[in-house]
């Protein structure tokens, strides 16, 4: 919803300002991943889990 005001808002500066405002879908979709890797690391936090590099070996490095 929040999106959508947002560049409904705009909609008297005609295309051009809805244009420009259109590239918040994108920074509402990076905020949602952001969100969700902070909870998931919350959660682990709480959880008492390791924070680790699973992918990585010492050999690799």
């Amino acid at each position: 919803m929040f999106v959508v005001e947002r560049i409904w808002t705009v909609r008297r500066r005609g295309a051009r300002g809805m244009v420009l405002a259109a590239p918040i879908v994108l920074e509402f979709g990076y905020d949602l991943v952001q969100q969700a890797v902070f909870l998931a690391a919350a959660g682990a936090m709480l959880q008492g889990r390791d924070a680790r590099w699973h992918h990585l070996s010492p050999a690799a490095l």
